[in-house]
This record gives C-alpha cells, structure tokens and sequence, in this order.
C-alpha cells in the first residue's frame, strides 16, 4: 500500500496520504446541526477513502476539535482514523445560528488537530490525486468549498468526480435554467449562509466548467426521510451507547426547542438563517404533527417536546436527517450504482447537474425506508468500531 507524507509548504505537521485511495473531502459545519455529526459517521468506518474533514462556518477551530473529537470516539471502540484528517477552516463570518452550549457536555473529549493550513493541504491532496478520483460533499457553508473550487481549478477539473451539495434548487423550470443550465439556490441553510459563495459557485458548477457530476440533495427529498424522536436513542442501544448516539439524544430536545424559540421570533439577530415563512406553525406541521397547542404556539419560551412528552404525544414527533442522506447519496454512486438507483431518482436538468428533490410531489426517493436503515447501518459500523473496507 502506497503512503505518502504530505505537508503543506509552510506547515511542520504532516498527515497520511495514501495515493492509490479515492478521496473524499468535506465541508461542514459539525455541532451546529446533529445531522453533520451523522453524516460524518456514515462515511468514516469506510477505509478505502481518504476522508478529510474541512469545519468551517463561526468557531472553525472548536468545530475542527469536535469532530477530532468524534473521530477518536470512533476509534476508542476499534475503528481505524488514519485515513481521516480533520481540519479547520475558515471563519466566515456567515449568518450561521450557533445553538446554545454545543461545545459542552459532550460524551466524548473535544481533541486537537494538525496546524494545517486547509488550503495548503486541500492543493497537496488535489496535486497528488489520480484523474477522477476526488468527491467533494459539501453539507454546511460553501465559502471554503466554493474558494477550493475556484483556487484550484486547473486541478478540479482533472481530479474531481463528483460534488455532492446538501442544498436547494429554485426557479429550476425558469428560462435561467432551460438557457443556460443555471438554477439559483433556494432559502436552505447551507446556501444562505454564505448566498455570494454558494452563487458564485452554483453559475460554474451548472455550467460545467469543472467538468465534473453535480448533485443536489434537496430539502425535499430529506423531507421524505423522516425519522421518529427515538431515533437517536435507538443507536445508542445498537452501540452499546457509543458517545455520538448519547450526545445527540442529550442535545436532541434541547435543540427543538432553540428551533421552536427562534421560530417564533420577529428579530432577524434571533432567526439567523430561518426564512420568514419559518413560523412555529410550520414548525409544529413539520417537526410535531400539527399536535401543539395554541397556548404553547404563541409562547417563545415553551418547550414544545417536553410538553408531547408529557403528555405522550412524543411518537408524532419526525424530523430529517438532512446532511446524512447527501453523505449517502455520494458514498451509494461511488460504490454501488444498482443500491443508489434503488433509493433515489434524480432528475437531470442538464449533462452534469442532478437534483434529488425536485419538489414536494417528486423527491427524488424511492425508499425512504432503505436510505434510513442504510444511514443506520454505515453510522453503526463507525460507533461500534467496525472497519469496512
């Protein structure tokens, strides 16, 4: 097997490179949204990758430390991280809500990461990449993933295969779009926290300049995912409580609720990056069956979970897994097209760019069910240590 040491030029910190892999590259925001944290799980356990983790967004170096964090959790039970490398990326300075104490009471230890300037090693990575042999998923901001593109793009263009976007798509039947092949980005979170980057970025990647597959996994088809409020709580009694299922089952409530408070603000500090049409009404169809109460609807302080569950109400409570299903829907093409064409149908607006979801009639899944116990199952192999080759 074919190691190589890569360094970036002004760094002293070296990481492991192995030549002959395909390599993945992430740009997310984890511990901001749980989601991220599961998509990251889906794709660790798997050790013909390199796998390398770029956190960026508001406190890019605590994010970096998380998730360090979470990959050592993994390897603690057995699982092998030294095709991983987590990095920190930039600050943003984007519009991102940062939830209140993600950083604490965590089941695993935050822990530190190379002093690696992340574009440094990104260009290293590219530089030393077969033809065809990079994925990029993209499941948070898109500064850095956008800037990645454009720096490098003499090297994108010969190296990458695909870039996987946890996103949104509007105005895809629009004259913009029948033209020149350009939708725009709809109002989804990962888009407008940073809408010049994910512009700028969307025009060159739907116009083919990198020559590369693009597919966008829309909040449509995470729509049609939903999972119960026990989810968590279910892969920690599959995991023997591996720390990543103990944490998001902690945090889950607690998270509702900050999204239920904002929800129900008129100040756009409090909102961040909800859009207008984000009411407590909508929050209450999509997240708690329509099941609150007025008097709970109309008070920002309520804890609209503790009261389904006091009141066993709680099984009417879905929510997506967003991130997870783009990590899935990168790692299914990559390895088995007959699996990914099982779970999803993506409508192809031109040569290169895919949508998964098109709208609320067509989603782009065609089983909820096996995309859910294939996050499941590609998670659980992380947590319980399980190395997959």
């Amino acid at each position: 097997m074919m190691k190589t040491q890569l360094k970036a030029a002004t760094k002293s910190v070296k990481f492991s490179f192995n030549r002959l892999r395909k390599s993945i590259i992430v740009f997310c925001d984890v511990s901001v949204d749980t989601d991220d944290a599961i998509a990251l799980g889906v794709l660790a356990a798997k050790q013909g990758y390199n796998l390398i983790i770029v956190c960026n967004g508001s406190d890019p170096d605590k994010k970096a430390r998380y998730a360090q964090g979470l990959m050592n959790s993994f390897a603690i039970r057995g699982l092998d991280i030294s095709h991983i490398t987590v990095l920190a990326g930039s600050d943003c300075n984007v519009t991102e809500h940062s939830l209140p104490h993600q950083f604490n009471n965590l089941a695993f230890q935050m822990a530190d990461v190379p002093t690696l300037s992340w574009e440094e090693t990104i260009h290293e990575v590219l530089l030393n990449s077969q033809p065809k042999s990079v994925s990029i998923l993209g499941i948070g901001p898109m500064t850095d993933l956008c800037n990645t593109l454009f720096q490098f793009s003499s090297l994108v263009k010969v190296v990458v295969e695909q870039v996987v976007l946890m996103c949104d798509v509007a105005n895809i039947e629009s004259s913009l779009v029948k033209d020149w092949g350009i939708p725009m980005f709809d109002n989804a979170n990962n888009g407008t926290f940073d809408p010049k980057a994910t512009a700028a970025m969307y025009g060159d990647l739907f116009s083919s300049r990198y020559y590369c597959r693009t597919t966008i996994v829309s909040k449509w088809a995470a729509g049609a995912c939903k999972v119960g409020y026990d989810y968590y709580s279910k892969l920690g009694e599959l995991s023997n409580q591996s720390p990543l299922a103990v944490t998001l089952a902690d945090k889950q409530q607690a998270g509702l609720k900050h999204l239920f408070y904002r929800a129900s603000s008129t100040d756009q500090a409090i909102r961040g990056s909800l859009p207008p049409s984000f009411t407590t009404g909508l929050f209450n169809k999509i997240f708690c069956g329509g099941k609150l109460p007025e008097y709970i609807l109309q008070n920002p302080d309520s804890d609209p979970i503790g009261w389904l569950i006091e009141n066993d109400l709680v099984d009417v409570v879905r929510f997506q897994l967003y991130d997870a299903i783009a990590a899935l829907a990168l790692l299914s093409w990559l390895e088995d097209r007959n699996l990914y064409g099982k779970m999803f149908t993506p409508i192809e607006a031109n040569d290169s760019l895919h949508v998964i979801g098109f709208n609320a009639q067509e989603t782009g899944v065609l089983s909820p069910s096996l995309i859910i116990d294939k996050i499941k199952e590609y998670a659980l192999n992380s947590m319980n240590g399980v190395n997959i080759m």
